[in-house]
């Protein structure tokens, strides 16, 4: 039986997350959230396919994150979010 591929939306915005997690769930993905860097950085080891990920965050921006988890061996895609110009 084929997996659900799973998306780890991270952003410190609630409304951001929950407008990503309804369109995603809409396209047939399972979503895991995080409203932190921190957070997100906990949550990679639960199968996670890609991670979204807001740039400017306020305890671990979306670069620390990325940089985090290449440290810590995983490979997963990470796409980078901004609102900023």
């Amino acid at each position: 039986m084929k997996r659900e591929r799973t998306i780890l939306v991270v952003d410190d915005e609630a409304r951001i997350v929950s407008l990503v997690e309804t369109a995603l769930r809409q396209a047939g993905y399972a979503v895991v959230t995080a409203s932190s860097g921190s957070t997100a950085l906990e949550r990679l080891d639960e199968s996670i396919d890609l991670v979204l990920t807001d740039l400017r965050m306020p305890d671990t921006d979306g670069l620390a994150l990325l940089s985090e988890a290449r440290r810590r061996g995983f490979t997963i895609p990470v796409v980078l979010m901004t609102a900023f110009g």
